[in-house]
């Protein structure tokens, strides 16, 4: 969990570097505009398995605690396996242990490329674009090649 919120905050700090440098006379990243859609694209994951964490603190910490202080080994294994699961069992999570097929892939990748390629606003460009990790991994795969690209030209 702490890597996600280090994650996060990583992205954060690269999305404002690369908007910032937007003005500059030799702007680094001449197609600033693409690559902050793209870490806004992970930003949304990483905020998600945050939020989905944060709404099952709670009941995943008391189970946590009880897990330990039992005195039993078999009540420590059994209520240890009950945490493991309920973790396995939230969305993020879920969606993070899906094995996509190439299509999905390759359907995502497309989506994301369209989203990128307009001229609109952030929860516009969003739309119709899951919060997952294949969205993640693709809009960070995305990310060089389109600064490869454009650095290139």
């Amino acid at each position: 969990m702490h890597a996600v919120i280090e994650a996060g905050l990583t992205l954060r700090m690269i999305k404002h570097q690369i908007y910032s440098s937007r003005d500059v006379h030799y702007p680094p990243f001449p197609n600033h505009r693409e690559v902050v859609q793209l870490t806004e694209l992970m930003l949304r994951y990483t905020d998600w398995v945050v939020e989905d964490f944060a709404e099952h603190k709670k009941e995943l910490s008391e189970l946590q605690r009880r897990a330990e202080q039992a005195s039993d080994v078999g009540d420590r294994s059994r209520l240890q396996a009950e945490v493991w699961k309920r973790i396995r069992n939230l969305k993020s999570v879920e969606d993070a242990l899906t094995d996509f097929t190439d299509e999905e892939r390759e359907n995502c990748r497309r989506l994301i490329a369209v989203a990128v390629g307009h001229n609109q606003d952030s929860e516009q460009r969003s739309e119709g674009i899951a919060r997952s990790w294949l969205t993640y991994e693709e809009a960070e795969s995305l990310a060089p090649e389109s600064i490869t690209q454009t650095t290139m030209a």
